[in-house]
């Protein structure tokens, strides 16, 4: 599968199942804010940008955040 790179903050709507690398962006309160990620998601990578201050909306699909901090644990 061919890799795609994106500027869009939100991906709720994209289908993929793996997510290489997770986005980030400066939201209006100057946080730097991890993208929504899409709903058909089942790999992320084990690791979160270092730069990401900001989990809110990331968190609507928090099942597969808990998988990257579970490895992260580790």
């Amino acid at each position: 599968m061919a890799k795609i790179t994106t500027n869009e903050t939100n991906l709720s709507n994209r289908i993929t199942k793996e997510i290489n690398q997770i986005g980030f962006y400066q939201n209006e309160k100057n946080e730097i804010q991890a993208v929504i990620m899409p709903k058909s998601i089942e790999k992320v990578p084990n690791q979160l940008p270092p730069k990401i201050t900001s989990l809110k909306t990331c968190l609507l699909l928090q099942k597969y955040l808990i998988k990257i901090y579970q490895v992260e644990l580790r």
